[in-house]
């Protein structure tokens, strides 16, 4: 079913509504932690948690996709023992010194 509903701001947007069963402790959670709230209604307060939720699955799809791209790559080249990566954090330590404080102390 598509309605057309006000939002917040006075947008009119096309929206889907939707049902669904909760079992009556989750129920009773719901509403509880709506009340605590800042929520005006249970169906805000509900699509609000979705849309936390979904901003949620899009960082971890959006970090998935960047680990991918990373390994694919090759890797953040930081090397491949203890000794090597903290031997190349202190060079970029020392590079990113001399480019931007170095000036400060001549």
């Amino acid at each position: 079913m598509c309605l057309m509903e006000i939002w917040e701001g006075g947008d009119r947007m096309a929206v889907k509504q939707i049902s669904f069963t909760l079992p009556e402790e989750l129920y009773e959670e719901v509403v509880k932690a709506k009340e605590e709230s800042n929520a005006l209604s249970l169906a805000q307060f509900i699509r609000q948690i979705v849309l936390e939720k979904l901003d949620e699955w899009r960082w971890e799809r959006n970090l998935a996709e960047l680990q991918r791209e990373v390994r694919e790559s090759g890797g953040l080249e930081l090397g491949e023992t203890k000794e090597e990566v903290i031997e190349r954090l202190r060079e970029t330590r020392r590079q990113i010194f001399e480019t931007e404080y170095a000036h400060l102390y001549r």
